[in-house]
This record gives structure tokens, sequence and C-alpha cells, in this order.
């Protein structure tokens, strides 16, 4: 006999199997009486048929809880009966459908039939049924033994509206009754349940007419009496919690308002559109791997996916991806041969003078300073060599417009105690006279003359600094 499954796909943790020995869905029930590889015996329709009812499905019912077909029974005679079989005879068990009536004194005899294995003759009742009073609209589960009948009633049954009714019966002889997932009445019976040889009917009983007025749908009948979590899950199951227009027998996701048969696919991760495909048909983005987590990926390392991959990031300018200090923008260390900020080289002129420092192999003899470079505006050079050294025999003076002591054209020696370029040039043509003529400076005494520095007229009196007082 094959098996009807009934898998709650929505959260694999809360994920519930049903096995029902039987199982009367009416998607096609015109020929069958039950739809092929459903589990029971066929259903023969007597009187009736299924066509798609055009009636109010309920708010609590979504357009696609089954294929829209549903035995009918216009309360004279209209049911469907499978034949006396042990499936259909368990000690203990859950009967479970969906019922809908305009009118619940429209049934014949008093009372709509809903389901029922039973022999209701006098002094010989046995077996189970489950119907609504049509004067009352109570909902009431029955159970028999042959010598006598023991009941379990529900509430009033609205019209107009889809109902799901279940019922109950334990190894322990409770017996319960469930409207829409809830328990709405129970108690312990002083039975338990007899057969006989009478056909399973649906929308009618035997040697009764009680013949439903109105629609019966998704019929189940387990050999075991499922908990109250299990008809809560059950009735579920057909109906639209989330909202999005389909029940659980569509629906992939019944608690997500966004995923349904048709929905928008999102990168996500979750098959919105219940095709079993995951994030298909959304843009695809490039995203790099980020080894050191500085936030700036490898950009010999990627890969595509609609959303970013953990330990990936969109922007691939990093340098060196197994240093997280070395990044576009970081903080740049001059002169350690290492481009700390990725844009191509090593900080090498911090005052941006043009020049590269002597620690990077360049010419700038003070790389702190935007004034001091060689060749610098304005100034003429007045020696070659490097500075710290003496100035080509000269002196120590730069050509500097002003003191400051500094090498500014950094082509020789630091300024010279206050020397200006004037007097440099009287130095020089005081030398030279010296030299053909031997002359003293004032005073000077030939120690002095012969220990004297070329250019170093000393830092004493102003007659020391001025070439001209000597009288030449």
């Amino acid at each position: 006999m094959p098996v009807f499954i009934i898998m709650f796909l929505g959260h694999p943790s809360m994920a519930q199997t049903f096995d029902p020995g039987v199982r009367y869905p009416f998607d096609d029930c015109v020929e069958y009486g039950t739809s092929p590889g459903e589990p029971g015996p066929d259903l023969s329709l007597h009187n009736t048929g299924c066509g798609n009812p055009s009636i109010s499905l309920g708010s609590h019912l979504g357009h696609s809880w089954d294929s829209g077909t549903a035995l009918y029974g216009d309360g004279n005679d209209d049911y469907g009966a499978a034949s006396a079989d042990s499936v259909f005879q368990p000690t203990q068990l859950t009967l479970s459908l969906w019922v809908y009536s305009s009118d619940w004194a429209g049934c014949s005899g008093g009372a709509c039939s809903l389901v029922s294995k039973a022999n209701t003759e006098e002094g010989t009742s046995n077996g189970y049924w489950l119907l609504v009073e049509s004067a009352s609209s109570l909902l009431r589960f029955t159970v028999g033994d042959n010598s006598g009948t023991s009941s379990v009633y529900g509430v009033p049954l609205s019209t107009g509206q889809w109902h799901h009714v279940a019922a109950t019966f334990s190894s322990t002889q409770v017996a319960t009754v469930y409207l829409n997932g809830s328990v709405v009445g129970t108690g312990t019976l002083p039975r338990s349940i007899g057969y006989g040889t009478e056909d399973f009917l649906v929308g009618a009983m035997t040697n009764r007419r009680f013949d439903h007025f109105g629609y019966i749908d998704e019929v189940s009948l387990w050999d075991r009496a499922l908990s109250d979590g299990d008809i809560a899950w059950v009735y579920d199951f057909y109906t639209d919690g989330d909202g999005d227009g389909f029940n659980h027998t569509d629906d992939c996701d019944p608690d997500s308002g966004s995923v349904f048969p048709g929905a928008p696919e999102v990168c996500d991760q979750l098959d919105n559109d219940c095709d079993s495909s995951v994030d298909e048909d959304v843009d695809l983005f490039i995203w790099y791997v980020d080894a050191d987590g500085d936030g700036y990926g490898n950009p010999e390392f990627s890969i595509e996916d609609c959303r970013q991959p953990s330990g990936y990031v969109a922007d691939s300018a990093d340098c060196n991806d197994d240093d997280r200090t070395t990044f576009p923008g970081a903080d740049e260390i001059p002169y350690d041969g290492v481009d700390q900020d990725c844009d191509g080289s090593d900080l090498c002129d911090v005052d941006d003078d043009g020049y590269e420092a002597q620690e990077c192999q360049g010419t700038d003899c003070d790389d702190l300073d935007a004034s001091s470079y060689p060749g610098a505006a304005g100034l003429t050079d007045d020696c070659q060599q490097a500075d710290g050294g003496p100035d080509s025999g000269i002196g120590n003076a730069d050509s500097g417009v002003g003191e400051n002591d500094k090498d500014d054209r950094c082509g020789c020696g630091v300024d010279a105690g206050g020397q200006t370029v004037g007097w440099i040039s009287m130095c020089i043509l005081i030398l030279l006279l010296r030299r053909r003529t031997g002359a003293f400076l004032p005073g000077e005494s030939t120690q002095e003359r012969s220990t004297r520095a070329p250019c170093n007229l000393g830092s004493g009196s102003a007659s020391r600094r001025r070439p001209w007082s000597t009288g030449i």
C-alpha cells in the first residue's frame, strides 16, 4: 500500500512526518474517488462528483490550499463509499478533514455526517462517526462497541466558510475533538470501538441518511491518536499563516510572507520562489579575499557571489594582503622602503619640495623644510660640496640671502656667523690682495695670520668684519 507523507519543509528543526493509512484528497475524484498513489482503498462515488466550488474559502485559507476540487453533496443520497477493510478498523485513531456548508439544516435526517464507519441499528451500534448536528451546528464525535455509544461534543460550526475538523481516540479511551487546530472538546469514554462489516463512508452514514449538504475535502485516517501539536500542525499545513496567498501544500516556507511560488528571487540564501533553487537569476558581484583583515582585498584572489562572503571585500586595492598596516590611505612611514599607503612608492619627499631625501638616495639635505633643496629659487651657488664640508676652500658661508645657519642650496656648508653675499665677495678680493702683498688685518699678529682660515674674518670688532678698514 502506498504511503502518504506530509513533510513540513519550512523549519527542518520542527519537521514532522505523517503517514495516514487512508487519505482522500479528492483531487481526481471524478474517475477514481481518490487520487492514484494515495493510501487507502478507492472511494466510489454515489450520485456525486467533484468540481471547483464557486464559494468563499474563508480568510484562513489560501487560494492554493489544494487543487481546488472537493467532494460535493446536495443532502440527498450523495456520498463516497469504500468497502470494508481492516485499514478502517483501528483500535485507536485520528480523523482529519475540511468541511464547508452554506446551511447545516440542509443535510438529511437531522445531521450532516462527515465520516463514518458504523452500524447504527438499535442494539448493535458500533464503530465511529464524526458529524455536525443540523439544529445546533455542534460538532460531535461518537464511538460504539455493540452495546452502546458515547460521544464528545465540540462547538457549533458557522456556515459559509471552510473549517478544519479532527477527532482522536487514544488507547486509554480518551476522545478529543478539534476545530481549526485547537481542542474544543475532550473526555474519557467508557468503551472501546467495536466493528462490523459496514462500509467506510464520506458524507453519509450506514442505516441513517445524514447525507451532507456542502463540501468535504482532504479526508485522512491514522491508526493512532495524534497529539494536540500534531493536529495543530496538520491544520497549519493547509492554511496560509504567513499571508502570502499559499498554504503549506505549496509554500516552501509557510512562516515567511516573502517566500512562495512565483515570488521574486533575491540574494538571501533562500529559495524565494519555491523552485528548489537558491539565489538563481540574481546579480553577481566580485569579492576579493582580505587575508589581513584591513578592509582591502587581494586582486589576485576573487570569487563571484550575490552577497558578500565572510573574509571577502569589494575593494581590491590592497598592495600587501599579508600586512594589515598596509592598505590605501594608511599612514606612510618615510624612508623605510615600504609602501604603506599603496600609492606605488615609499614616502621620500616629506616636505613636498620636489626633491627626495638623502635617506632615499635623493639630494634633499633637509626633507622637513620645503625651502631647502638643491637650486632653491633666488639663491646662487657659492660652492659644490655637500653639507658639512668646507666651502671649496673659500669659507663656510652658503649662498643664502641672509643668515639662517642652514645650507639652503644643499651644495656646501652652513652659514658662518652672519656673513652675507656682499661680505664674502669682498673677502675673496682681500685674500687675493693679501697673497700678493702679505698684508695683515689691523692688529693681526704673524701667528694669527698663519692660522687664520681663508675667508674667516673673525667675529670680534666691527673692523674685523669690514675688510676696507685695513687701508689696503
